[in-house]
Parts: structure tokens; C-alpha cells; sequence
């Protein structure tokens, strides 16, 4: 399926990010629905990880004016971390970056992602954490 009108949009965003964050622009991926078949447009959101060495919440302020529009014109959800944070996360989160790790683009900057180790004991805990919150 061929997404032009969202591919362009996000170089449009991307090209908003490194414009406003300059050289503290580390990486954007891509992830989610979007890479797949199940991508509805108009419909499914479309997921971005955007990292960053460091912001102030000031900055993220003045972006947010700034990209404001596209995000919710094009159903952008981005979630801003830095590698430390991404880094620290991996124990909490490991069933969320084993499907991000499993289905993702880098649209600009380094993949992060396919350097990260997911433990697999972390994995299990968070997995029997659902379950028993299911019953």
C-alpha cells in the first residue's frame, strides 16, 4: 500500500524537528501500524519514537506550537525520550520494545533500537505481571 501523503508528512515533520532541535536531535523511528498491513489511513495513528540528547521543557514548549498542526492533521503520536531514558526503561518496558524492536523505521538519525538488549527475564515478569492483572 503505498502511503505518499503520510511519508511526506513525516519528512515535513523531521524536517520541523531538526530545524528546531539542531544538533539534540538523535534519531526518529517509525513503528507500529504504519509498517504494516493493518495501517488504516485516516484512521490508526501513527507511532514515532523521537530521541533526543537533552531538551528543556521550554523547547519542548515552542515545538509543540510548531508541529502542533501536523501532528494532528496526520495522526502523529510521537513520544520523546532521551537514549539514557530509553536506556533505563528497557526493564520496565520490555514487551513494548520487543514489538517496537520487531517493527520499526529509522526516518532520520541512528536506530537505537537495533542496538537495544532485552532481558529475558524482564520479558517474563512483565508478561505474568499481565496475566495476573487479567484475572
Amino acid at each position: 500500500m503505498e502511503r505518499k501523503k503520510e511519508e511526506k508528512a513525516l519528512g515535513t515533520l523531521v524536517d520541523c524537528l531538526k530545524e528546531s532541535l539542531g544538533g539534540k536531535l538523535v534519531s526518529v523511528i517509525v513503528y507500529g501500524s504504519f509498517l504494516t498491513e493493518n495501517y488504516q489511513p485516516g484512521i490508526s495513528d501513527i507511532n514515532l519514537i523521537v530521541v533526543v540528547s537533552q531538551v528543556t521543557a521550554g523547547e519542548l514548549f515552542s515545538l509543540r506550537k510548531k508541529i502542533k498542526r501536523l501532528i494532528w492533521k496526520h495522526g502523529f503520536k510521537p513520544f520523546f525520550f532521551t537514549p539514557e531514558f530509553v536506556k533505563s526503561s528497557l526493564d520496565t518496558f520490555p514487551l513494548e520494545w520487543v514489538e517496537i524492536k520487531n517493527c520499526h523505521r529509522v526516518i532520520y538519525g541512528e536506530n537505537l533500537v537495533e542496538k537495544l538488549l532485552i532481558d529475558r527475564e524482564d520479558l517474563r515478569r512483565q508478561l505474568e505481571r499481565q496475566i495476573k492483572q487479567d484475572y
